[in-house]
């Protein structure tokens, strides 16, 4: 064969593109083509190597002349050279660009539009499991109720690149803005990571005709998870009659690999459709399997080639030094930069300036906000706010949640009791709905076990937490409390001669891989054995029990329940060396207000009572899942910030002062027109705030109007729970 073949991506680095291997693969089968490699950064190492006969380096993309370069593609198309793209930007172009052409061995829009993230079609056609995922599109709560309820573990996906872990919302936040502005776009998507071996599938199909395809275990990855050795054997057969009829139903042409996880139980997950060929394909022609010259015999009519795989089925790759081509000389060194450091050499092609061209592509608008019945009543009295910033209690919200908490029923003879937490909200009016709702007290000072009897519970009614529970000294420790946890095996030791009277002492377990700096170690043997010393010398008579506590919001529902189910796997551990019954445990909080229906307690509770059979009681702490939302923030707008005439940045007169964890969970923002709150949704606008520190940003994109002017007021909601109890006085000049 003689033909001329084109090959775009040559760069060779770290997370290397295919044009290389590609271009090795035609030379192994067709030693008297021309290859010409193509690329758009003059860095791109592939530019060097001797597998070319020429090489055609163009703009980065964000110089390139698109219609021209256009033509100068069609044109030598025309003339009867064949084009292989490997960049998946440069495939979504040239098909919105060029539409179909025969030699141009690339799929068209058609067969595109199926395999595109997050929840392409084509992947209903093959016999996968499909991760869930959800467009980022979705409102903030959407997205931040997805995370918690897959325990945070999931990856933020762009369109066409990167796939980036992220472990909670502040994290999320980050990587939201940085790859939307990184690639231009907001069609991004959070998908629930699978915990698996990655395995991927390599094809090569012209006009929805399969040519060949072949399976390839990972052996190594590198640090950004791409192939450096393999394991290439046939594909399956329960899945080659699938990935014939899907390649057919979408008309494929061109390269594609198919990325899965195989987990465990041997089950095969969707990972991604990349659309072109992998960069570890000339490792396959290695092993006997040359799919790129299968799709070239394909595309000029030439009878198929071997199909036989060699003695040796795997590849690794090594790292070579060549000689820099002559007329295409090295890039200058990047200026140096204050910056992130080691992000010198990465591909300069400037492929992100493509993805504004692929404007359909666009997501729709982000979902607005939503509010209770009842907290839309209560912000009708923002209208009566005179001075801002200023916390509003919403009376309707906080009697609805306390109302909606269970009333007190055993569990399979187990009592099921809910311990309000002071921390979270001390105020009056939640002290109130607590006691009107039958809970007890959960206290970690002294300071609050007085504040709990001054709002009218008895001892008996208070359990006492944390690893200060006895601060401050000066304060008269209450004896004949209902349940003391403590943190340390010393706060045990010391309890257990102390002479007090409370009804249950216990101890609270650090669990393993909780990352938790709270309770008593037990993964080592020794600090198991001393903590089971400890319990094994309280006092006869004494009741025991296991506190445990990760807050939900933090680690997710599914966590949530692994750490609550190991407790009482400790606890019975506890039990068979101390000699001692567990009579109590205590699950904690930090639960959701829109988790704490749905988290399985009674499911626990029946757990538990399996494992512990002298259990008497189980204790729940809701605190924030009662009064989050009980709060709104109502704020005014001191600036407003244009560039090229668009509303880019306000500054209100709140700040991280009023708002402390601003950053930790999303908030809903309404703004207010005459009386009524209007739901603002994402968009392009950050909220500062007041205060002359560079964390002080409230919200980092909403949807405001051009129209907002220097006094308009924003409601910000769910301000509540540790936003009010950890807020603080800063520039205010002293004033409160």
């Amino acid at each position: 064969m003689k033909e001329t073949v084109f090959i775009s991506g040559l760069y060779s680095g770290p997370s290397p593109s295919a044009g290389l291997g590609v271009a090795r693969s035609l030379r192994a089968a067709f030693p008297s083509a021309h290859l010409v490699g193509v690329d758009y950064w003059a860095g791109s190492s592939g530019l060097h190597h001797e597998v070319f006969d020429a090489t055609w380096l163009k703009p980065p993309w964000d110089l390139i002349e698109e219609d021209l370069y256009a033509k100068e593609v069609r044109a030598e198309l025309d003339r009867g050279a064949l084009w292989i793209p490997t960049l998946d930007l440069e495939v979504a172009w040239l098909a919105r660009t060029l539409a179909t052409h025969p030699l141009l061995l690339a799929p068209d829009e058609k067969a595109l539009a199926p395999s595109r993230k997050p929840r392409p079609s084509v992947a209903e056609l093959l016999p996968f499991e499909i991760a869930p995922s959800l467009d980022l599109s979705a409102s903030d709560e959407e997205i931040y109720a997805f995370c918690r309820a897959h325990s945070w573990r999931v990856w933020i996906k762009g369109p066409y690149h990167e796939a980036v872990a992220v472990g909670d919302w502040r994290q999320l936040e980050q990587v939201r803005t940085w790859m939307r502005e990184g690639w231009q776009t907001d069609r991004l998507s959070v998908q629930v990571h699978v915990r698996g071996y990655e395995e991927s599938i390599c094809l090569a199909a012209y006009d929805g005709r399969l040519c060949d395809a072949l399976y390839m275990r990972k052996r190594i990855t590198t640090p950004e998870g791409k192939t450096w050795a393999g394991h290439v054997g046939e594909l399956p057969a329960d899945l080659l009659g699938s990935i014939e009829a899907a390649v057919k139903a979408i008309g494929w042409t061109g390269g594609a690999e198919i990325e899965v996880l195989r987990d465990v139980d041997g089950r095969r997950w969707w990972l991604e459709w990349n659309p072109r060929f992998p960069a570890w394909v000339h490792g396959a022609t290695l092993s006997g399997r040359n799919l790129p010259a299968a799709l070239v015999r394909r595309a000029l009519g030439l009878p198929d080639g071997p199909r036989a795989f060699s003695a040796q089925a795997e590849f690794t790759r090594v790292v070579l030094e060549v000689p820099v081509r002559s007329g295409i000389p090295l890039p200058l060194p990047a200026e140096p930069e204050h910056g992130q450091l080691g992000v010198h050499g990465k591909y300069g092609a400037s492929l992100s300036a493509i993805v504004p061209m692929l404007v359909p592509d666009e997501a729709p608008s982000a979902a607005a906000p939503t509010l209770s019945p009842e907290s839309e009543a209560d912000l009708l009295a923002t209208a009566a706010v005179v001075a801002t910033p200023h916390r509003l209690f919403l009376p309707r919200t906080a009697e609805a949640a306390f109302a909606r908490m269970p009333t007190v029923a055993p569990v399979e003879g187990i009592l099921l009791r809910y311990a309000y937490s002071l921390k979270t909200s001390p105020d009056a009016e939640y002290l109130m709905l607590a006691r009107k709702a039958g809970m007890l007290a959960e206290c970690i000072s002294l300071l609050e076990v007085r504040r709990a009897l001054e709002a009218g519970w008895r001892a008996d009614e208070i359990v006492l937490n944390g690893p200060g529970k006895w601060w401050p000294p000066t304060e008269r420790a209450v004896d004949g409390l209902r349940v003391v946890f403590c943190d340390s095996v010393e706060e045990l030791e010391r309890l257990a001669v102390s002479g007090r009277t409370d009804g249950l002492w216990g101890v609270r377990l650090r669990i393993p891989g909780s990352r938790s700096r709270f309770g008593v170690p037990v993964d080592e043997p020794g600090d198991f054995e001393r903590l089971c010393a400890a319990v094994a010398n309280l006092p006869p008579g004494r009741d025991f029990g296991i506190h445990v506590h990760m807050a939900s919001t933090m680690i997710g529902v599914g966590h949530w329940r692994d750490v609550a189910e190991s407790s009482v796997a400790w606890a019975g551990a506890i039990e068979a060396a101390s000699g001692r019954r567990v009579r109590a445990i205590d699950l904690g909080g930090g639960y959701h207000p829109d988790d704490f229906a749905r988290l399985p307690f009674r499911d626990i509770v029946r757990f538990a009572r399996e494992k512990l059979t002298s259990l008497t009681a189980v204790y729940v702490e809701p605190g924030r899942a009662l009064t989050q939302a009980t709060m709104a923030m109502v704020t005014s707008v001191l600036d407003v910030r244009r560039q090229e005439g668009k509303l880019q940045e306000v500054v209100v007169d709140s700040c991280i002062a009023e708002l402390p964890l601003a950053a930790v969970y999303p908030h809903r923002f309404f703004h207010l027109v005459g009386e009524q709150p209007v739901p603002v949704s994402r968009g392009p606008v950050r909220v500062l705030g007041r205060i002359c520190m560079e964390d002080d940003v409230l919200s980092q994109g909403l949807d405001l109007p051009d129209t907002l002017r220097i006094g308009d007021r924003l409601v910000i909601c769910d301000a509540g729970a540790y936003e009010r109890s950890m807020s603080y006085a800063f520039g205010r000049g002293g004033y409160s």
